[in-house]
């Protein structure tokens, strides 16, 4: 993230919105504004300097991935492997982390113009999933970058946003 601007003002808001929702506190900002941005809005502000939510959300769809497998063996006989790939692929689908976020998260996303009127109409759950996964490879990265295991922080914040056992 660096050569990118500090967060202030709009930027910022959006920033403890995602922060309140998660239950965490960024060391480093950056990361959280990039995982609130769309292509879109960088597309429609490219001397802005901001990047978007792209890589983060790569990152955050594979530690999604790995704690919802790490859950589900815990769980270990009481789930086949069916039951358990069916499950993990529910819980991780846009339609349900959209649902568990779309009220703290859409007023702090960055989108284009055509993809705020767009999605406040059709498919809003995509962008908000999006920047979901998005915030859960910001906070794997600012762990990192803090010199702390990862795996705690977003084991949490997964948990928790979608209701499962610990």
């Amino acid at each position: 993230m660096d050569g990118l601007p500090e967060p202030m003002g709009d930027d910022l808001h959006s920033v403890r919105l995602a922060e309140d929702f998660l239950g965490y506190a960024f060391q480093d900002v950056r990361l959280a504004r990039c995982a609130l941005t769309s292509p879109g809005w960088c597309h429609e502000h490219p001397s802005a300097g901001w990047a978007t939510w792209v890589a983060l959300e790569w990152q955050g769809d594979a530690v999604l991935y790995l704690v919802l497998t790490e859950q589900f063996v815990a769980e270990g006989a009481a789930m086949t492997t069916g039951r358990a790939t069916r499950q993990r692929d529910v819980l991780k689908s846009n339609a349900v982390l959209a649902e568990r976020a779309v009220d703290a998260l859409w007023p702090a996303l960055f989108l284009g113009v055509g993809e705020r009127d767009n999605n406040a109409r059709d498919g809003w759950g995509a962008y908000v999933s999006n920047s979901l996964e998005a915030l859960l490879g910001a906070v794997w990265f600012d762990e990192v970058r803090r010199g702390e295991d990862p795996l705690p922080a977003v084991r949490r914040i997964i948990r928790e946003t979608l209701g499962l056992a610990r």
